[in-house]
């Protein structure tokens, strides 16, 4: 603490009355008890300081765990909504494919019965021109066959003729 009667003697020395230099340490002495902080203050302060921080540290931690627990609440909900939305997503595509899936179907079974049907014409086509074909063989044969009999008269009535050439000849020649 201060020596309150070493500053007074001071005073008196520099040229204070002693009833000056009293007032004068004592009018300081209070003022600084008043305003100043002692020791024992600080001591105090620390103490109420410290204390108050351990609480604000424990309120802290408190509301640090709230809030991490509103948040891991908060994500779990939106996770679900998330999970919920991508499932209601996922039924809607598969119901969209599965409906073009059967509209794929149907106009492929459709284009397979028309391609079936138009192979279907185009064999009884070709049956047709087969048929066709063996009625044009038929005809080319009975035509060779008529040729055969005509070669064959040809050549017979030619050898015949012949026969009659040298028969004339040969009369002609004689005569």
């Amino acid at each position: 603490m201060i020596n309150a009667l070493r500053y007074t003697e001071e005073l008196e020395k520099a040229g204070f009355t002693s009833e000056q230099a009293k007032v004068s340490v004592k009018t300081w002495m209070d003022l600084m008890n008043a305003n100043f902080a002692t020791r024992e203050d600080l001591k105090d302060h620390q103490y109420v300081t410290s204390a108050q921080l351990k609480d604000m540290s424990h309120f802290i931690d408190k509301r640090c765990d709230q809030l991490e627990d509103k948040f891991d609440k908060r994500c779990d909900q939106i996770e679900d909504k998330f999970d919920k939305r991508c499932d209601q997503i996922e039924d809607k595509f598969d119901k969209r494919c599965d409906q073009i899936e059967d509209k794929f179907d149907k106009r492929c079974d459709q284009l397979e019965d028309k391609f079936d049907k138009r192979c279907d014409q185009l064999s009884k086509r070709f049956d047709d021109v087969d048929l066709r074909f063996e009625r044009v063989e038929d005809k080319i044969e009975r035509l060779d066959d008529k040729v055969e009999r005509l070669e064959s008269k040809v050549v017979n009535k030619l050898g015949a003729l012949m026969i009659i050439l040298f028969g004339l000849a040969t009369t002609i020649m004689k005569v």
